[in-house]
């Protein structure tokens, strides 16, 4: 807190400053500028601060750029290869044998029976797309998913062999799901990281860190999905959360 921050800096005289990501970043930087005194200063990496609605209207998508820009960093070719896979997978999934191919490529665990399963997926695999550029350094780790030095370019490296797109997804996909090996197959339910309060974090999402954040394939890799702020809200309520007025 900063009362302790404060005190150990009567106690030490030494400065002191603040260094976090994400959301720690946003709240280093709020501990900056609502106590200057308190630190020197802070550094917020990947940190939206000014992500909330009314402040991201002329740039919405963001983040989903940033993370575009990742991967093709990591090889030219890697964000048409993704961007491509979207529809495709969505086309298996309206068919019994193309669900079976989709449970075969990526090795899933309870068997896709319909267009509603295969949505699990498509958003499991949004979500390994911001997990894997958020820890894309260049020495292994292990805190999300045990993952090799520049995971991003390794999983451009395998889902840029082949001429099955999807099939390719699936195989880079492997690097985040199943790097060890040592994974039997891919839950859909749950999360390689395994608890990281990322339960806490849909309530405070609600609450407090509202985030519109939008795509658009015109200018990232992934399939065009504009924020909505009531069904935002539908969602939220929808988990018995109780919100403030958002709207009015």
């Amino acid at each position: 807190s900063s009362s302790e921050l404060l005190t150990l800096r009567e106690r030490t005289s030494l400065p002191s400053s603040g260094i976090n990501a994400e959301y720690g970043g946003m709240l280093a930087a709020w501990l900056r500028i609502r106590y200057p005194a308190v630190v020197q200063g802070a550094i917020a990496a990947s940190a939206p601060v000014w992500m909330f609605p009314g402040m991201v209207d002329k740039n919405p998508s963001g983040p989903y750029r940033i993370i575009t820009d990742v991967f093709r960093a990591a090889s030219p070719d890697c964000p048409d290869q993704v961007l491509k896979s979207w529809g495709l997978i969505l086309d298996m999934g309206n068919s019994k044998a193309g669900r079976m191919k989709l449970d075969q490529y990526f090795h899933i665990c309870n068997p896709l029976t319909s267009s509603e399963d295969v949505l699990k997926l498509y958003y499991w695999l949004n979500g390994m797309y911001f997990d894997m550029a958020m820890v894309n350094y260049p020495y292994p780790t292990s805190f999300l998913a045990p993952l090799p030095a520049w995971p991003v370019k390794e999983f451009c490296k395998r889902a840029g062999a082949g001429n099955d797109t999807v099939a390719a997804i699936a195989a880079g996909s492997q690097v985040y799901a199943n790097y060890t090996g040592q994974v039997k197959c891919l839950d859909l339910n749950s999360d390689p990281a395994g608890d990281l309060g990322m339960a806490g974090w849909g309530f405070q999402a609600c609450m407090e860190i509202i985030l519109p954040i939008s795509s658009d394939p015109k200018v990232d890799m992934f399939p065009e999905d504009k924020f909505n702020l009531e069904a935002f809200v539908a969602g939220c309520e929808k988990q018995i959360i109780p919100l403030p007025a958002l709207t009015g």
